[in-house]
């Protein structure tokens, strides 16, 4: 059979019996392990076995070993214009969102859609990784950690002005941290008032005023 094309797909279900995730196989070994192994740990599943246009699938007697048997177990005729061309479409998105937001990409959230607990307008965050369906996980300044849905979320890219300020000001912090730190720590501030104190009452201080 074609490699180019799925030899079979997984349905992985929810406990209401819909669908939560669908993976596909191109390589009758990996397809033949994975759904041994998922039916041994007794998933909760659909096989669908992929016929092509000869009508031809991959050999069905591994279905003899199924205990228990899976929810579902369809043979399907695969065309182009089938289901696959939205897991081909999602798997494109996530390649342009890979190279469009790198790992370290700086984003502000402009409006979260339908998370129940948005992360608040104008929060900024870093991009660390985008999956294979598209999602853009972000780590955000505020400490909480959430993946974006682009068409769903609304956020943009920060500009250079922008990430030069960010850069400005995270070395003026270091710099006053340090200077907090590693001098005014181990400043003895009483010798210094009990010093400005004998100027005073010598009258050093007035003279030098």
């Amino acid at each position: 059979m074609n490699n180019n094309r799925p030899i079979a797909r997984i349905d992985y279900l929810h406990t209401d019996g819909s669908i939560g995730e669908s993976c596909y196989f191109y390589n009758e070994s990996e397809f033949l392990a994975r759904v041994k192994e998922d039916n041994y740990y007794g998933s909760p599943m659909v096989v669908n076995i992929f016929r092509n246009e000869n009508g031809e699938t991959i050999p069905l007697d591994f279905v003899e070993d199924f205990d228990p048997p899976p929810q579902g177990f369809n043979i399907i005729d695969f065309t182009e214009d089938n289901d696959m061309n939205e897991f081909d479409k999602l798997r494109k998105l996530a390649e342009r969102y890979k190279s469009m937001y790198p790992i370290g990409t700086r984003i502000e959230l402009q409006h979260m859609g339908s998370d129940p607990h948005p992360i608040p307008d104008g929060t900024r965050g870093t991009v660390k990784a985008v999956d294979d369906i598209g999602t853009i996980h972000c780590d955000f300044d505020n400490g909480r950690h959430l993946g974006l849905v682009p068409g769903e979320d609304s956020f943009r890219v920060l500009n250079i002005q922008e990430l030069l300020d960010e850069k400005s000001q995270k070395l003026q912090t270091a710099f006053f941290d340090k200077v907090n730190d590693e001098v005014l720590a181990y400043t003895d501030w009483n010798s210094i008032c009990k010093a400005y104190a004998d100027r005073c009452s010598d009258g050093t201080a007035e003279k030098t005023s």
